[in-house]
């Protein structure tokens, strides 16, 4: 989501995506080339007399021209939302904001169906999630899993996580952060019967880059289940212990 010299310029206006205009300096690269198409990015919009700016992560996608889709607002000139850039060239770059650098992490989500989450009784199941809230550094890439990221020298982290039971039936339940598909010992949150969500937590873990957890699941009603559609009550997280 950082790379190293890419800047470019837009004159879209609003608070729209943008329209990205080719480097003209043959020192810098364009969003796309840094990070290829459909990468997510650190970004700045700035006016040439510094007075409007929003920084932020955005995705950029090829085409012509280019174009930054900016995703979520981290702060701004105004009010820590999105800017309406007025006409004018603008500068949009990729940088790290100072009160970003200070913490490394991912909260991800689930906000859809997606059939029987809970196996047969008593029959772990892994959780699929279907978006974040936010992800500093690519820790999520889809489905079910978060990785320890490479090059970035991480080496503590705490996971969290939660899922909520369908309300209507009454059964034991059993949350469980697995570290590399493997047994170690994980945090294992037990529920009695008529309890709606599931908790675990991990103390600080030493990780190496790569190592990947999961979240999962299994329930005592007999049959197959899916998530509450609660989906508030659906999150994993994890987050760098410096």
């Amino acid at each position: 989501m950082l790379y190293d010299r890419v800047e470019q310029t837009t004159i879209t206006t609003g608070t729209g995506t943008l329209s990205l205009i080719a480097p003209t300096d043959a020192s810098r690269r364009s969003f796309v080339q840094a990070a290829g198409s459909g990468g997510r990015v650190w970004y700045c919009i700035e006016t040439i007399d510094g007075t409007q700016y929003e920084y932020g992560i955005g995705t950029c996608t090829a085409g012509t021209p280019d174009i930054l889709t900016r995703t979520t607002v981290m702060f701004s000139s105004n009010a820590n939302a999105l800017v309406n850039f007025p006409a004018g060239t603008k500068r949009v770059f990729c940088t790290l904001p100072a009160r970003a650098a200070s913490f490394r992490g991912a909260l991800l989500r689930r906000t859809l169906a997606s059939g029987n989450d809970f196996a047969d009784n008593n029959v772990a199941s892994t959780a699929i999630w279907s978006g974040t809230d936010y992800d500093t550094d690519g820790f999520w890439s889809g489905s079910s899993r978060i990785t320890v990221p490479s090059g970035l020298g991480i080496r503590r982290v705490r996971l969290s996580a939660q899922v909520g039971l369908p309300a209507a039936i009454t059964a034991t339940g059993y949350l469980i952060i697995r570290r590399g598909g493997a047994t170690f010992p994980e945090p294992r949150c037990p529920a009695p019967a008529g309890t709606q969500t599931l908790w675990a937590s991990t103390p600080p873990l030493q990780v190496s880059d790569g190592d990947y957890f999961e979240v999962l699941v299994q329930q005592t009603s007999g049959a197959a289940r899916p998530f509450s559609t609660a989906w508030d009550l659906h999150w994993f997280s994890i987050e760098e212990v410096k």
